[in-house]
């Protein structure tokens, strides 16, 4: 679902999710609250992707972001996308840069204060060019997995014509002109 909203970024709280790709690039997904024009509420909205530095992990590439209120174009969803993960996630709220595997809107309501939102956006166009990349993969809908299904059906469908075919009409024809 696109929506347009009107709010000011909240960027001493953007948080890093790592080890995030996008068009093979290993980096960062930027996660920051747009505090909300009406209602007061904010919302955490993935701005875009900045790829890793190899040499410092916690280099993040430069970037910039309007002062003031601005005009964002969003894509709603539900909530961020995990990874597995072997052990608590060290992110810590205030810590500049905050560099999280995981994003979990109600450890982050609860380490900030804020009022967030129950779901995130992502940011599909920005009014300035700002250093984010945004060339999102389209999503999975999972259509070869239904094409091998319907290739499956297709073929068990055939097996049973043939096996028909072989038992009710070829098998007794044979047999009737051996007996005659």
């Amino acid at each position: 679902q696109k929506a347009h909203l009107h709010g000011t970024w909240q960027t001493t709280h953007t948080i890093y999710a790592e080890n995030r790709q996008m068009q093979g690039r290993v980096g960062f997904w930027v996660y920051t609250p747009l505090k909300l024009q009406r209602g007061g509420a904010s919302l955490l909205v993935l701005r875009g992707f900045v790829p890793r530095n190899r040499q410092d992990r916690k280099a993040i590439a430069p970037y910039a972001s309007p002062a003031g209120e601005v005009l964002v174009q969003l894509q709603l969803q539900g909530l961020p996308s995990t990874l597995p993960q072997l052990g608590p996630d060290e992110g810590v709220a205030g810590q500049q840069p905050d560099i999280r595997l995981n994003i979990d809107i109600g450890k982050i309501r609860a380490q900030t204060g804020l009022p967030l939102l129950g779901f995130s956006a992502r940011e599909y166009a920005a009014p300035v060019a700002d250093g984010l990349q945004r060339q999102w993969d389209a999503p999975n809908l999972g259509l070869a997995k239904h094409q091998g299904y319907a290739a499956q059906w297709a073929a068990l469908c055939l097996t049973l014509v043939l096996l028909y075919l072989w038992y009710q009409w070829l098998k007794p024809w044979r047999l009737a002109r051996r007996a005659a």
